[in-house]
Formats: structure tokens, C-alpha cells, sequence
């Protein structure tokens, strides 16, 4: 079976070409977990076929994002170069500096003034 799980920040916009099918591109820097070097790691090329529109919109340089797919290796004039055919994206939304990073309660709109738990 070949399937890896890989989670980085995008290097650059993701890129759509069309023929056929759809097709969009980006790299992400993932970081090697090393006491010495903070910035140890190494860049992959993913590459999505038809990338829905959440996608098209939200994949911008800087992105943290989680990728599952499988490893396609290929060889270029004497050179290997590896990438992955994602099946999932899923993407990862940091808090914007300067706003409460803290989730919005929902208004009650009772006027008993009671908050209404739930049993579970």
C-alpha cells in the first residue's frame, strides 16, 4: 500500500492548469524536528486533481495544510523527483493576529435569560 500523510505551510499559491481535468499544484515545506536547526526540512510538490472551490480560494502561500495521498516518484533526465497525488487537503486556519482567538458563543434568544446547556 502507498499512502503518506504529510502537514506543512505552502511555499507558494497554488497553481491550476486545465486540460482534461483540472489540475492544481503547490509546494509545502515540511519541517524536520531537529533540537539544533529550527529550520531543518525539506520541500514536496503536491499535486490535486479537481480542486474544488474551497481549495481554489484558500490554498495561498503560507497556508498551514495536512495532506494524505500516495508517493509518486519520477525520474527527469538522470534525476528523481518526488511528490504526492493528494486524495485529501485538509486545510488549517490560524487565528488572525489582533482578533479574539477565542470561538463566538451563540446569542441565547430566549428572554429568560437561562443559557441552554446541552444533556451531552
Amino acid at each position: 500500500m502507498n499512502s503518506v500523510n504529510f502537514s506543512g505551510r505552502l511555499g507558494n499559491d497554488m497553481e491550476l492548469r486545465l486540460g482534461s481535468m483540472e489540475v492544481g499544484k503547490f509546494p509545502i515545506f515540511i519541517k524536520k524536528f531537529n533540537k539544533n536547526k529550527d529550520d531543518d526540512g525539506f520541500w514536496l510538490q503536491v499535486t490535486v486533481f479537481k480542486p474544488n472551490d474551497f481549495l481554489k480560494d484558500v490554498l495561498k502561500k503560507g497556508i498551514a495544510v495536512a495532506v494524505s495521498g500516495r508517493l509518486d516518484i519520477n525520474e527527469h533526465e538522470g534525476k528523481y523527483y518526488t511528490s504526492v497525488l493528494a486524495s485529501v487537503v485538509d486545510v488549517f486556519n490560524p487565528p488572525d493576529k489582533g482578533e479574539n482567538s477565542k470561538p463566538s458563543q451563540p446569542k441565547n434568544n430566549d428572554n429568560t435569560g437561562e443559557s441552554q446547556d446541552l444533556p451531552f
